[in-house]
């Protein structure tokens, strides 16, 4: 089974076994590693993605792209958990990839399945893997797609009616940030940018998917902007929380959206039932961005200027580094 972890711009599968990348051909790779990342290089031209190994996540280890899984305009990867695969998702082509890791730990390229047939386009994609045979995918415009990784194929589709906001920005929003699981109880956070995509709109959505019944319906809440990861406590309560980089673009613009933290009561699945914490009383300074690290155990994370390694320190608050 794999572990999951969000490093700044880089998405890490931990393996229990070594890893080989292969080249954009899907050939076999030519090196073991411990970890699979999935990250990207942006050039003027555009962005190419890349899925590699590595065998350390210390500072200074140079990935080798030669040996990488290319995917041009970037792409993401997701653990199938208690299986020897991942699912890779593209954001050039509205398709999603399975690999599955031979004994000797090789990636070998198996099934694709298209969402183009159910009206999706390409775009940012989140995806929440439940189990061997059920993945659930969130799409801009606020649609829902669940697959079935075994044979690749998809197994419903859930519009949710009023999601499209064009009234407050980007008209095909897009998820951001990773969803995640309570009971049969799926959560998908959203957020906007305004249309010159400079400064973050105070509006936050929160899709609830009913597994049991394969439903879906969709919340708002203003005074907040862009809500990254969410976690449920010990409690049954849902914790939520903007990303980062809303409390640095607060910083330099009071334009811009603050950051929140949102707690929803044991059973709530709306966001007319947040109660809303103050990030900087809690923290004693600019704080945004949950960070799970256990079943029912989370951090926030906390700037500090002192991490910013940076030439230029008038960004350091915007800066990776100085968000820990």
């Amino acid at each position: 089974m794999f572990r999951q972890i969000y490093l700044g711009s880089f998405w890490l599968i931990v393996l229990p076994l070594l890893v080989a990348c292969s080249d954009d051909e899907a050939t076999n790779g030519s090196f073991g590693a411990s970890y699979l990342v999935a990250s990207g290089v942006i050039t003027p031209d555009g962005v190419t993605g890349f899925i590699f190994g590595l065998d350390s996540i210390a500072e200074g280890t140079v990935p080798d792209l030669e040996n990488a899984i290319e995917f041009p305009g970037g792409a993401f990867v997701f653990d199938i958990p208690q299986t020897p695969s991942f699912l890779v998702v593209g954001q050039t082509e509205p398709a999603t990839v399975r690999f599955d890791l031979a004994e000797d730990g090789t990636p070998e390229l198996g099934p694709t399945v298209s969402l183009a047939g159910v009206g999706v386009r390409p775009g940012i994609r989140v995806v929440l893997v439940v189990d061997a045979t059920s993945a659930w995918v969130s799409v801009p415009g606020g649609q829902i797609v669940e697959i079935n990784p075994t044979d690749m194929t998809i197994r419903q589709e859930i519009v949710v009616e009023g999601f499209v906001r064009d009234d407050i920005g980007e008209a095909d929003s897009e998820p951001s940030g990773r969803a995640f699981q309570a009971g049969d109880s799926l959560f998908f956070t959203y957020g906007w940018f305004d249309d010159a995509r400079e400064l973050i709109v105070d509006e936050v959505g929160l899709i609830h998917v009913d597994m049991s019944s394969g439903t879906a319906s969709a919340s708002f809440l203003s005074g907040c902007g862009v809500l990254g990861d969410g976690m449920v406590a010990a409690d049954g309560a849902v914790w939520l929380a903007s990303w980062g980089f809303t409390a640095a673009a607060r910083a330099f613009s009071d334009e811009s959206a603050p950051a929140c933290l949102l707690r929803l009561p044991p059973g709530a699945t709306s966001l007319d039932d947040a109660e809303v914490l103050d990030f900087e009383t809690l923290a004693g300074g600019p704080a945004g961005g949950l960070l799970p690290v256990g079943p029912s155990t989370g951090l926030i994370r906390v700037a500090d200027a002192s991490l910013d390694r940076s030439v230029d320190t008038s960004d350091e608050l915007a800066s990776q580094a100085a968000w820990g």
